[in-house]
């Protein structure tokens, strides 16, 4: 189902690859691909309050990736949520500080 669904997703048959990740997930409750994987098409489908769901899920089971972290700020920051924002971006540098997105985000933050 896993790669059944990335093959979907690969050719751009979105819904048909949110429904193997979906299955998968009832299947693999935990399984931190295939929440990345179902948060990552909602964010293709511009959902990004979806996204941002699966993401928190996400955390939970993976508590210190910083690049789920980094994901999370983006999508608070391009929702407006600058503070939930800065939140993550903040913990993703806690564990990963070289990550120059995430500094460049930092910095202009801190300037404004």
């Amino acid at each position: 189902l896993y790669f059944l669904g990335l093959t979907y997703k690969k050719l751009n048959r979105i819904d048909e690859a949110l429904d193997c990740f979906l299955k998968l997930h009832a299947i693999l409750r935990n399984s931190a691909q295939v929440l990345y994987q179902i948060a990552n098409i909602y964010e293709i489908m511009e959902d990004p309050n979806q996204a941002i769901e699966w993401l928190l899920q996400l955390i939970s089971v993976v508590p210190t990736d910083p690049h789920v972290l980094s994901k999370l700020g983006k999508l608070y920051d391009n929702e407006g949520d600058k503070s939930q924002a800065f939140h993550y971006y903040y913990e993703s540098y806690r564990y990963f500080p070289s990550n120059i997105e995430v500094i460049e985000w930092l910095g202009a933050y801190y300037i404004d």
